[in-house]
């Protein structure tokens, strides 16, 4: 999992790291899909510690 955390943080850098925005207008909607993934990420790690603990109580 923090290998792919650390893979949609380059993405994320490379793409914000794009000086004009109005020249490319489909990396708005690139920068929100890599919102999305760190989300779900996220979300899935907290799962997983959640299950995880549960199962040493």
């Amino acid at each position: 999992m923090s290998y792919r955390q650390k893979q949609l943080v380059m993405q994320y850098a490379e793409i914000n790291n794009v000086l004009d925005f109005r020249l490319k207008p489909e990396l708005k909607e690139a920068l929100n899909n890599i919102h999305k993934q760190l989300r779900k990420l996220d979300d899935d790690r907290e799962r997983i510690y959640l299950e995880y603990s549960q199962k040493l109580a």
